[in-house]
């Protein structure tokens, strides 16, 4: 499996370095391609608090904007590639002590889920002939 936008996983790691919140690295750099997040994402962070990834669902709630119509199906599609990247990379997508995150574990897969996020954003683009998603070209 191959990963290919260096610049935003960088973009990525740097806002979760200077911030070390995940959802707002993704979130940021996904309105820096163009990507549409909408500007509330409480219930992410309900979520995050919660035990889930952050990285994940800030990844879905830019697909139910961005792509509504499509959200469901590339969200699934998502999962499945963050399933074979952790296999690939023989990477444990792990949450810290209690469910507790850190920097360091959001890093490991942040700056990933954003580049699997643009590259199924890119394909479905194309593949339904759809102009207008910026960050996708």
């Amino acid at each position: 499996m191959t990963l290919k936008y260096p610049n935003q996983r960088l973009a990525v790691y740097d806002q979760l370095v200077s911030e070390g919140s995940c959802i707002s690295a993704i979130a940021q750099i996904a309105w820096a391609c163009g990507l549409r997040c909408p500007q509330d994402l409480s219930q992410v962070r309900s979520e995050y608090e919660s035990g889930a990834c952050g990285s994940l669902h800030t990844a879905r709630k830019i697909l139910e904007e961005t792509v509504p119509e499509f959200a469901e199906e590339i969200w699934q599609q998502l999962l499945a590639k963050v399933e074979q990247y952790k296999i690939c990379r023989n990477k444990a997508h792990c949450r810290g002590i209690n469910l507790q995150p850190s920097v360091i574990d959001c890093s490991r897969m942040a700056p990933a889920v954003m580049d699997l996020l643009l590259q199924l954003i890119t394909e479905h683009s194309k593949n339904h002939n759809m102009d207008g998603i910026a960050g996708t070209k």
